[in-house]
């Protein structure tokens, strides 16, 4: 282990270690500490109600080695805009200066920030560079849409991205989102990561004959699992005697309980032959047990970096059936799922009968080495540290 590691603090936009939030930041992080310091940073901003109830304006958690975690840090923080944005801006440097000092304190010198998406982390990352000449670079990973959005950000973005001394991005997909909005920097591709040592493929032979269908996400529109409903409907039709289910893992993973929705779309397709399997919230270990006893994998979302439960089930070994919600171009091919328009439950369900019925069949070895090749730690850390060495030394 190095003695003069250098200490990078990775700003995530969303994060929280115990509901398994932002866990794949998380993975990346670990990856790196190796040969890094890694402290992660997580904003919590709080209105002015809350600020009356509680009456505290800052507060910090920290999460150490103990839990087998990078070092973590959350900070809760009154915010508002009732008094304009400038007021809220001192707020933020404020809360800033005290967290650059703690860090300090307690740990070391920063020497980089890697911004974790735009939102929610990059307004923090532009004070700590502004006030303590922090170079920066950034990862987009959200989808990027300046609806709903202060009049003066998308400025705000523009003054980020020319200081920033990398942008990278998730998927060429991604990099369109700028481009839409105007946004004409260079960009660099690294992909995302799967960790090959939880996210592989085991030969799972099983006697019971089920046909088990699985997806992960959390419920929303923008994730449009009713296409996904729709498609099996279908399907249902077509199964015979074949025991079938169907496994819906992390409809609450953002933290909202969907439950009574969740079960309320699905009655309303009235189902019969076709067992559903709802979990609101899993650990990774459990889904990686779920997705290497599955036939398929099911996704449906409007629009996409490059999601991480695709990437995940294909380490796995398992075939997909994805919308082109961005990012999946880079994933799937005709060797391990396919690829369908927005919407189309019709073709969806073609496909998922045909693997049913052994029409087509795959690899799943090759599934999973295929993604390992590319997507797995090592090949995504070489991806991302040229960047770092690249910044750190300029």
């Amino acid at each position: 282990m190095k003695e003069d590691r250098k200490h990078i603090l990775f700003v995530c936009s969303w994060l929280n270690h115990k509901n398994n939030v932002g866990s794949f930041f998380i993975e990346q992080a670990k990856i790196f500490e190796s040969d890094y310091e890694i402290t992660m940073l997580n904003f919590k901003p709080f209105g002015l109600i809350d600020f009356l109830k509680n009456i505290f304006f800052f507060n910090t958690e920290f999460y150490d080695k103990d839990l087998n975690k990078p070092y973590i840090i959350y900070v809760t923080h009154f915010d508002t805009k009732i008094f304009g944005r400038y007021f809220s801006d001192y707020l933020k440097k404020k809360v800033v200066s005290k967290v650059y000092h703690l860090i300090k304190s307690r740990r070391k010198k920063v020497d980089l920030i890697h911004t974790q998406s735009l939102f929610n982390s990059f307004e923090y990352v532009m004070i700590f560079n502004k006030l303590f000449k922090l170079k920066y670079l950034l990862t987009e990973h959200n989808q990027l849409s300046f609806f709903n959005k202060p009049k003066d950000i998308k400025q705000k973005v523009i003054n980020f991205l020319d200081n920033s001394s990398y942008n990278l991005v998730v998927s060429n997909d991604k990099i369109r989102q700028f481009y839409t909005n105007g946004l004409f920097y260079d960009f660099w591709n690294v992909g995302n990561m799967v960790n090959e040592k939880l996210f592989y493929y085991k030969f799972n032979e099983k006697s019971d004959n089920i046909f088990r269908i699985i997806t992960i996400g959390a419920y929303s529109k923008v994730k449009d699992q009713t296409t996904i409903l729709k498609a099996l409907k279908i399907f249902e039709k077509k199964i015979g005697s074949r025991k079938t289910t169907f496994t819906w893992i992390g409809y609450n993973s953002w933290g909202i309980d969907k439950n009574k929705e969740v079960n309320k779309l699905i009655e309303s397709f009235g189902f019969s032959k076709i067992e559903f399997i709802l979990i609101p919230v899993l650990s990774r270990i459990e889904i990686q047990r779920y997705l290497q006893e599955s036939n398929v994998f099911l996704f449906s979302s409007i629009v996409e970096g490059m999601p991480v439960s695709v990437l995940e089930a294909l380490a796995c070994g398992v075939p997909v059936i994805s919308t082109n919600c961005g990012g999946v171009d880079e994933l799937i091919d005709s060797e391990n799922g396919k690829i369908i328009p927005l919407f189309d439950f019709e073709k969806m369900e073609v496909f998922l009968e045909k693997i049913f019925q052994g029409e087509i069949k795959f690899e799943k070895n090759n599934i999973s080495k295929k993604i390992h090749n590319f997507y797995g730690t090592q090949e995504f850390k070489i991806r991302v540290e040229s960047f770092y060495k690249k910044a750190l030394n300029k």
